[in-house]
């Protein structure tokens, strides 16, 4: 992935795509899982998720970010990298983007 913000990155859109831990883990450690969370098969095929789509990150780090209605985000969604920074505060790390 590069560093530890884009592996925490791909890892948290994974789940906001509706993938399970079970599928994230092997994915990353065998290098199925991309930087924008989605994950391939062994066959190489897209995975099916375990899970429908949370919906909640904007994804403003791997570039595919929605745009911005008015003056704020789309109701109910979070910048990926304002979530990464609160996640690194609480657990002490730095991963960022």
């Amino acid at each position: 992935m590069g560093d530890e913000g884009a592996a925490l990155a791909a890892v948290l859109l994974a789940g906001d795509l509706g993938y399970g831990v079970d599928q994230i883990v092997p994915a990353g450690v065998e290098g199925r899982l991309q930087p924008d969370g989605s994950i391939s098969s062994t066959d190489g095929t897209p995975a099916t998720p375990d899970y429908g789509p949370s919906g909640i990150l904007d994804d403003d780090v791997t570039g595919d970010a929605s745009e911005a209605v008015g003056f704020r985000s789309p109701p109910g969604r979070m910048p990926l990298t304002a979530f990464m920074d609160q996640f690194n505060q609480l657990v002490g790390g730095s991963a960022g983007a």
